[in-house]
């Protein structure tokens, strides 16, 4: 979020790397993804400092999905999994684009950041540049019988609903049949990652919500 929250912020620039600070938030437009910038730029006052002890070095993760170790029903990723889960959006789903990691990836990427000496800088954490209805694509082709959408939205339908489902219509004119690109090769170089598949993460935390009763059996 500190580099980029709508799909069209990667494609704003001629690269969407590490170098790059998302300069579209505020107190007014998306208040979390505006902490998470002035957080981490606090982090890199602090660490100019000569009294620190420590190197910094920064985890940036997008969208956090997948299994945790336990389901949050607060969580708002989990949030959108029940939504989808339950057929909120079985008639239709917004091609919201959207980049996406596993909570998973996530811990190894920290574990990595923290014992390999030569880590520094920023890192990008994502898996996946994709979008809700692909998402969603990867838990219907293991859980077929429960009413997931099987079509796209029209994008105008979501502008004019989006506010009502917590979607404000500049994040829909930004996010909405616009696929990310996201670049996520120095994690890759750096970190040595290896990301997990869409269907994993999504099948995963699928499964979890399904064995904790937050999902109704169809």
């Amino acid at each position: 979020y500190a580099v980029a929250v709508d799909a069209q912020d990667t494609l704003d620039v001629e690269k969407c790397d590490e170098s790059v600070w998302n300069t579209g938030v505020s107190v007014a437009y998306n208040p979390y993804a505006y902490s998470k910038v002035l957080a981490e730029k606090a982090a890199w006052e602090i660490a100019k400092d000569d009294d620190t002890k420590y190197d910094l070095v920064v985890i940036n993760p997008s969208w956090v999905m997948g299994p945790g170790v336990k389901a949050h029903p607060s969580s708002e990723s989990y949030g959108f999994i029940k939504m989808v889960g339950d057929g909120a959006m079985k008639r239709g789903a917004p091609r919201m684009g959207i980049f996406v990691v596993d909570v998973r990836d996530v811990a190894k990427a920290h574990l990595a950041a923290a014992f390999i000496e030569s880590a520094e800088g920023r890192h990008i954490i994502s898996g996946h540049n994709t979008d809700m209805l692909e998402m969603i694509g990867a838990i219907k082709t293991k859980y077929p019988n429960y009413p997931l959408p099987k079509s796209a939205a029209p994008k105008l339908l979501v502008w004019l609903l989006g506010p009502l489902m917590g979607l404000s219509r500049r994040t829909v004119s930004r996010s909405c049949n616009i696929m990310p690109k996201l670049d996520t090769s120095k994690s890759i170089e750096k970190l040595n990652m290896n990301y997990m598949p869409l269907e994993d993460t999504m099948q995963g935390m699928f499964a979890q919500m399904i064995e904790a009763g937050l999902i109704s059996q169809p």
